[in-house]
């Protein structure tokens, strides 16, 4: 497939954390596919390249680095949690949820990943979304838009979260 590297040009070095891994790749492989996304299970979309995930500052050239959505959501974050919060993450697969669990790393989260409410079973889902919340002891969580306002309709009391915290 064009999108499978099996002989990477240079070895990835140990990491002590994934944004260690990340910032090697980026600078090391930017033009190497970092993520693929299969629209329908089948076709992909276009990949992300280890270049958009290049830090804000720029690269080496001097030139400024593009608007990434991970940066934004990690400034964000850091305004309103704590090194180290756990924050529960709410996304369908794809683009946002990466974006969205990108930016925990860069805000110093660690991100609690759990799959979004389902809408045939809300009741169960929400039950498992709070109680995921209450287990990883979360100080937050951030979700799709839908979702946010599914929790606020459905008055989720039992959820472990101040609601000036879900974003």
């Amino acid at each position: 497939s064009k999108f499978v590297n099996r002989q990477p040009s240079s070895l990835v070095p140990s990491a002590d954390t994934l944004l260690s891994v990340l910032r090697w790749r980026a600078e090391h492989q930017r033009d190497h596919p970092a993520y693929v996304f299969l629209r329908d299970g089948l076709n992909p979309d276009a990949p992300q390249t280890m270049e958009h995930w290049m830090p804000a500052l720029g690269d080496r050239r001097g030139e400024p680095a593009p608007d990434r959505e991970h940066e934004a959501i990690a400034g964000f974050l850091q305004s309103r949690f704590h090194t180290g919060d756990r924050l529960l993450l709410a996304f369908p697969p794809g683009p946002d949820f990466i974006e969205a669990f990108w930016g925990a790393l860069y805000a110093g989260l660690v991100a609690v990943p759990v799959p979004p409410l389902d809408a045939f079973r809300l009741k169960q889902s929400a039950a498992r979304f709070a109680g995921s919340a209450a287990d990883a002891g979360c100080a937050g969580a951030l979700c799709a838009a839908q979702t946010l306002i599914t929790i606020r309709e459905q008055g989720m009391a039992q959820l472990p979260i101040p609601p000036e915290h879900c974003c």
